[in-house]
Formats: C-alpha cells, structure tokens, sequence
C-alpha cells in the first residue's frame, strides 16, 4: 500500500467499487409522419383475393358529331387502353434474439423491438409511393429553389385542366419547402382550417394548412435532400393508387438449433401511377 501527502484513494484505485448504471429510459429513433399511404387510391384492393396483376380497364368520351339531312349516322367504335397494377413488392422486417439475452438483459427485447416491425413496414409503402411524385409528366418550379404561390397556382391549373375534381386534393412538401412557404405573405394570410380528413393520427402531424383548394402536408420522407432540392407533389386522390395483397403480418417461431426467439412481419403490395394528368411534380427546396 502506497503512502505519502499525495495519496488518495482516487476513482483509478477505487474503480473495482464505482458501478456502472444503464438508464431504464432510452433514446429512441424519431418516427417521421408517414402520409401517402391515407392520400391515395386504395379502392382497387377490392375482390382481389389471387393474381399478381390487376388490370383497371378505361373508359373515353364518346364523340357528337353533325347530323346532315337524309344521310345515314355513323357508330363509333372505342378500343380503350388498360392500366396494371403489378402487385410484386414483397417486403419484410424482423430481429432474432437468443435465449440468454432474455434471461440475463434487464430490458425485454421483443417488447422493445417489435413495434419497429410495422414501422419498418409503413415506411417503404410511404417511401415507394413519395417516388412515384418525380413520374409525373407536368411539372412546376425548379429543384434547390424555393417555389413561389404561382407555383402552387399553375399545378393547380394542371388539374384543373384535366377537370380532376377539386376535393382530395393534396399537398405535399419537404420540411425546407415548409419553410419557404411559410414565409411567403399569400400562405400567412390564407385561412387555414384545421380539417385534416381522413387521414391517420400520425399524418395528421404533417398537416399545417389548407389553401388554393389544397391540403398541405409536410414529411421528411420526400424524395430528395436539402441541397440538390426535393421532389414535392401536388396531386388528386385517384393520381396515384396502392394495393395491399398480404397487409402487414407477424409470424414468431422459437428456433431449437440457435436457442433463439425469431419474429418477422411481411407484406405484400403493389403501387402505381393512375392519371398521369391528375398530378403534378412541384420541383422546389
């Protein structure tokens, strides 16, 4: 044993008593506001029960032509065209935890890990659709540059054009967007409501204002970053479609040859670009 005017005992020679703690709060991954899945068409799913691809057939106008005297009419034969929905992403989430780790962990690991399941789930449905945004052949603004109210107003025109009908319409913006729109004197004046529709109440946090016949929503799961600019979107409801074919669902199994619990969640589902001329690419921040 050491002696003198200048020995302690210090937490270097004490360091076999000082325990150390593990906190029974955590710091969790923030969840983002995943949208698009309550902003589209889901209503094809409907009798889908085998198959991997469902035809949606179209239907046209017919055409009035001018009746002259003592001729005989002419009857008009339409060849209609066909969109599919490919149901062929096929997707799943899931952990494996070992016996041992259940006995000797204070934390439960299946209660900590399998909300993530479905989470991991709903955010490639949202992150597939949000892509779809950049196939729209109209388009507005300019990427890295923050849009401007005509903006908004010319891709609103586009579905006007197209006689899209002026409910469920939505807006849907990156977080640096949010924030240039803010800032512009037409959005601050505008009344915004507080009527988020059906949506879920995850989405309903992405809601900040309804203006120009559009609700606007803002989510970090845009494609694009904040300095090459983010593919925003302006659509009607029918523009875009998803089908489910397998919903998200869990199965869980104990494994004997590595002592181990496995839980994993898949689905099965299909996206696709309904009306080209019921969407709108707003290029901006």
């Amino acid at each position: 044993m050491a002696t003198g005017t200048e020995e302690f005992i210090d937490v270097t020679t004490a360091a076999n008593y000082i325990p150390e703690k593990w906190s029974p709060e955590i710091i969790e991954a923030r969840e983002e506001n995943f949208l698009f899945e309550g902003l589209v068409d889901i209503s094809y799913e409907k009798g889908l029960s085998s198959g991997d691809t469902i035809h949606v057939p179209h239907k046209s106008h017919l055409d009035a032509r001018s009746k002259s005297a003592n001729t005989a009419i002419t009857y008009e034969t339409v060849t209609e065209s066909k969109t599919d929905i490919s149901i062929d992403q096929h997707y799943y989430a899931a952990f494996a935890i070992e016996e041992i780790v259940d006995a000797q962990s204070f934390m439960n690991q299946k209660a900590l890990y399998a909300p993530g399941l479905g989470y991991a789930l709903s955010e490639e449905v949202d992150t597939q659709i949000a892509a779809l945004v950049q196939a729209f052949t109209q388009t507005v603004g300019s990427l890295g540059t923050g849009t401007s109210v005509d903006n908004w107003i010319r891709a609103e025109q586009y579905l006007l054009d197209a006689n899209a009908p002026m409910t469920e319409i939505s807006a849907v913006c990156s977080p640096a967007e949010w924030a240039n729109l803010i800032k512009q004197d037409y959005f601050v004046k505008s009344n915004y409501t507080d009527a988020v529709g059906k949506i879920s109440p995850k989405a309903q946090g992405a809601f900040f204002g309804n203006a120009l016949n559009m609700n606007f929503y803002r989510s970090t799961n845009i494609e694009g970053d904040n300095t090459n600019g983010h593919d925003n979107g302006v659509f009607h409801k029918s523009a875009m479609a998803l089908v489910r074919q397998i919903a998200p669902t869990t199965r869980a199994a104990y494994d004997v040859d590595y002592l181990c619990h496995k839980v994993v969640s898949h689905e099965l589902f299909g996206i696709a670009e309904m009306r080209d001329d019921h969407g709108v690419w707003v290029k901006g921040k």
